[in-house]
């Protein structure tokens, strides 16, 4: 049996004729006359080959349309007496910002009088709490020391329970020894650290430039506070103005002692969240990308570094409400593991606080209340 000879391979070519091209058949590309158009007995004059087809079409009608539109607005430059080529070139210059927006540009990028991170004044620096104290750790798992045992808090506002070693520890400690002012006990405390200790890590606490400052906090309470108020606005506002008055000056009205935020503006969990405020404020300014970009940055990575083990021994409002601003921040960022783990440490320190086990709301309750109701709800809408 004879061997078949191999089937021929179709010949490829890049251009098919018409007739071809519209039956979808097979085109060989010889001219004049390929062989599907002889085999149909079709003329020369009909076997015709165009090098243009529908893209090449569309893309030379969206050329000519581009020349059209240029033709266009030069006719329009030369009535009004422009010049085309005086133009900037949009692609290599940078835009054009707002005069606002230049200066809060060059506080960013440090091109102005102050830097973008500047020391604080001696008055915000006077109190800064050392965390290195010595810590005991209650029967429900919390930390505190000696001089919060000895101080008379309300027994309510820990969730300890009347057979707790803490509360017991605190029913004697006011039988021996009469409770002091609060005021008293501040300021023997503060006697009692070593002067050294009120200004370590001091290089971690600074500030921006004051325009800069105030335009990013007033972004955040315009943008982000009212669907997540769980601090005193009035309370953190006063803290902040005394950040920037001279030594003396600075006043801690007892009113806003138990509030969390606003209370004390000298302590780690107050400049944290005022650097996760400035970050959160950064989204919404009226900074350039680039800056605004690397304001983000500056003010994240330095709310981070107050936020560990130190942070945690205070023990008190303010550190639930500073990690849910730091949950905040980390929501738009690529790490949603930070983020659930802030909230989760958040809920818990709560817990510790009592905060879950607060009565039904009642339009007449203290202000204090309304603080912890509202920071406790900000635990269960994050953490949902």
């Amino acid at each position: 049996m004879p061997e078949q000879e191999p089937r021929q391979r179709r010949r490829k070519v890049t251009l098919a004729c018409e007739p071809c091209r519209e039956r979808k058949a097979r085109c060989d590309g010889v001219k004049p006359l390929c062989s599907t158009c002889r085999r149909r007995s079709l003329g020369i004059e009909q076997c015709v080959y165009k090098v243009g087809n529908a893209r090449t079409a569309c893309s030379d009608d969206y050329t000519k349309a581009l020349h059209e539109r240029i033709r266009h607005l030069e006719q329009a430059c030369a009535l009004h007496g422009i010049d085309p080529d005086a133009l900037p070139d949009g692609h290599n210059d940078q835009p054009v910002h707002t005069q606002r927006q230049a200066e809060l540009d060059a506080m960013v990028m440090g091109t102005s009088q102050g830097q973008i991170l500047t020391p604080l004044s001696s008055a915000a620096t006077e109190g800064i709490e050392n965390s290195s104290n010595s810590r005991r750790v209650t029967a429900m798992g919390t930390t505190t020391d000696e001089e919060d045992i000895g101080q008379c808090h309300d027994t309510t506002q820990a969730f300890y329970g009347s057979s707790s070693a803490a509360s017991f520890l605190k029913e004697a400690c006011v039988t021996v020894n009469p409770p002091l002012s609060s005021q008293t006990s501040r300021n023997s405390h503060a006697a009692t650290v070593e002067p050294s200790s009120l200004y370590s890590g001091i290089e971690k606490l600074v500030l921006p430039p004051r325009p800069l400052a105030d335009h990013l906090k007033e972004r955040y309470f315009q943008q982000v506070y009212y669907l997540y108020p769980f601090f005193d606005k009035e309370a953190f506002e006063h803290a902040y103005e005394s950040l920037w008055l001279p030594s003396g000056q600075a006043s801690r009205p007892e009113e806003y002692q138990d509030l969390g935020l606003g209370g004390d503006a000298t302590t780690i969990a107050f400049h944290s969240s005022l650097n996760s405020i400035f970050a959160l404020g950064c989204i919404f300014s009226d900074l350039s990308t680039v800056a605004k970009t690397t304001a983000y940055e500056v003010f994240f990575n330095r709310a981070k570094q107050d936020i560990g083990l130190d942070l945690l021994d205070m023990n008190d409002l303010s550190v639930v409400q500073t990690l849910l601003l730091v949950a905040l921040v980390l929501q738009g960022t690529p790490f949603p593991d930070r983020c659930w783990n802030s909230v989760g440490v958040a809920c818990r320190v709560a817990q510790g606080l009592g905060l879950h086990s607060m009565l039904k709301y009642d339009a007449q309750e203290s202000r204090v209340w309304q603080v912890r109701r509202r920071t406790w709800h900000g635990c269960v809408v994050l953490d949902t």
